[in-house]
């Protein structure tokens, strides 16, 4: 687990694989036609200022990845962001998830507990043009029009959305909170989740109409911490992780120092 409570420790995977960082080169993930973030989070909402925004995973230069946002007026968002080329001009494509806590009068796309675990899951389908966002049982999507931003020479980072000495403080959007568990996928975890959901024989109850999307097997096991080896095809990995033990994939910090397991703080496991 990444706790960031004390000072950001923002964490990166390199274009590189000669240190083992993982099965699939993370450069793969920018030639996709499809690929997927999932991670477990924990936000810490009251430490963060108005108008601050945290990187919980993104592609550094313009940010592709899932966000967290405190709006002036304090209301708080979970975002995920593609950047895209439209007709030479670029622009990010959003979906937001407001934070309620208690009841609201619009139930759709909002989801309850300001201090509760998140499991969050972001799509980008290049062929389909779609951007999908699930946080929870809430699900959205959105078509767009255009080419995702070229990600040559970025790196993935976790914890930050540019953890990089060279960008200044106020662009580097550190997260405030915690990580739990980390996966990168270059397929659509959420429809193979539902397709294993639907095989599993049970159904999928909507809340006044409005979609709920129960986690599948697989998911389900990757936000609990009890995924196996075979939930996933590894072939299609580029990076898993709960953030604790000891696997085949790596993290690596600003100096270059890169372990299975980085750990700076007894308190993140």
């Amino acid at each position: 687990m990444i706790d960031s409570k004390e000072k950001p420790n923002p964490y990166f995977l390199p274009l590189s694989n000669k240190h083992g960082l993982s099965t699939l080169l993370p450069s793969k993930l920018f030639t996709s036609s499809v690929f997927s973030f999932a991670l477990k989070a924990r936000v810490n909402w009251d430490e963060m200022e108005p108008n601050e925004v945290g990187g919980l995973i993104a592609i550094n230069g313009q940010h592709t990845g899932i966000l967290c946002r405190k709006t002036e007026s304090g209301d708080l968002f979970l975002q995920c962001d593609v950047w895209i080329q439209q007709n030479l001009l670029e622009k990010p494509v959003s979906l937001y998830c407001k934070l309620e806590d208690g009841p609201a009068d619009d139930p759709y796309w909002k989801v309850d507990g300001k201090d509760d675990w998140y499991n969050i899951v972001m799509v980008v389908d290049r062929d389909e043009q779609k951007l999908k966002f699930q946080v929870n049982d809430k699900y959205s999507e959105m078509t767009f029009d255009g080419d995702m931003m070229k990600y040559d020479n970025a790196m993935i980072w976790l914890g930050c959305c540019n953890g990089l000495s060279m960008c200044p403080p106020e662009h580097q959007w550190n997260f405030t909170g915690l990580i739990d568990n980390l996966g990168i996928f270059l397929y659509d975890v959420l429809v193979e989740d539902r397709i294993e959901f639907s095989q599993s024989g049970e159904k999928q109850v909507d809340k006044d109409g409005i979609p709920q999307f129960t986690y599948g097997k697989s998911l389900g096991s990757f936000f609990n911490g009890t995924h196996q080896d075979g939930d996933f095809d590894y072939r299609d990995v580029v990076f898993i992780s709960n953030l604790k033990e000891i696997n085949s994939f790596k993290v690596f910090d600003e100096s270059n120092n890169g372990n299975h397991f980085v750990k700076y703080n007894d308190e993140w496991i």
